[in-house]
């Protein structure tokens, strides 16, 4: 298995895991911003324990350039939760995820610009493809509004989380050479010190069942995932990285199915095969005829 192809098994994990999201929060029935705190409470735990027993914590163990720069992917990743969940009090879940679904074109744009990648107009169409698929798995589960008096400033903030988390990938891209862990470490630290001044500490989890969503979305959907999704960032191109996100709203879908009881319909089926074939043609390189 070359670098690639782990990379890409890595970041397909990653966007399972992250499909669990959703049901995590929903059981964690807290405040938005109390979620997002607990997250990173836990994720810093596992994260530090993970650290100190495997060694990776020592003299010199991160320089003055790796903490700056994972400093800012931290902030850039946690402004990104903030932006996402604050756009839910103007427009619907279905719009802001739309809107915020532009972060895997925004990653191709930035990797050309930044690192002058460039893809051919095959993976372009193989990217528009998962795109439409995206919009149609949303506009497939309803409840999606087009009005009201605050939805310009609903999907400003849903177009701001998706450049955010965009920003925090192509940083994290920037130091190949920062250890996984110690980007996610560093992400988690910010995520707490800006969550503080919210009172988030304030909202403790108060059954088992929250507790154990907060623990899960911690070390699972934070700690493991973010530390497998900056090992694979290094290791793809960002036009594969991208293609691979649609991962997330597939297994998020599937989910959703399975653990709530709501059943495909005819519209979120085909969808789906659309996500399924453009991450498939992406990273396998399928390409189309266009001769006459």
């Amino acid at each position: 298995m070359n670098q690639q192809q782990l990379g890409a098994v890595q970041m397909t994990t990653a966007m399972a895991l992250s499909g669990g999201v959703g049901v995590w929060a929903t059981w964690a029935a807290l405040p938005s911003f109390a979620v997002v705190f607990w997250r990173c409470v836990f994720g810093f735990i596992a994260l530090l324990a993970f650290m100190l027993f495997t060694g990776r914590i020592h003299r010199g163990w991160i320089t003055r350039s790796q903490m700056l720069w994972s400093l800012a992917a931290g902030t850039t990743l946690v402004l990104n939760w903030v932006c996402f969940f604050q756009s839910f009090h103007y427009v619907s879940i279905g719009v802001a995820t739309i809107v915020y679904q532009a972060q895997p074109l925004l990653v191709v744009v930035g990797g050309m610009v930044f690192f002058k990648e460039r893809m051919g107009l095959n993976r372009w169409l193989w990217l528009g493809l998962g795109l439409l698929g995206m919009v149609l798995l949303v506009l497939a589960r309803g409840g999606v509004s087009l009005s009201g008096d605050q939805y310009l400033l609903g999907t400003v903030l849903a177009l701001a989380a998706a450049s955010f988390y965009a920003a925090g990938t192509l940083i994290a891209k920037r130091m190949p050479k920062t250890p996984a862990t110690t980007v996610t470490l560093m992400q988690v630290l910010v995520g707490i010190g800006i969550m503080l001044p919210f009172g988030a500490w304030a909202h403790v989890p108060q059954t088992s069942v929250q507790w154990l969503s907060v623990t899960m979305l911690g070390v699972v959907n934070t700690a493991l995932m973010m530390s497998l999704v900056y090992a694979a960032i290094s290791r793809l191109p960002t036009y594969v990285f991208a293609a691979l996100s649609f991962v997330y709203p597939l297994v998020a879908v599937l989910l959703d199915w399975w653990v709530f009881g709501h059943v495909l319909n005819v519209w979120q089926t085909l969808a789906t095969g659309f996500i399924v074939l453009a991450v498939m043609g992406m990273n396998l390189n399928w390409t189309f005829s266009f001769k006459s």
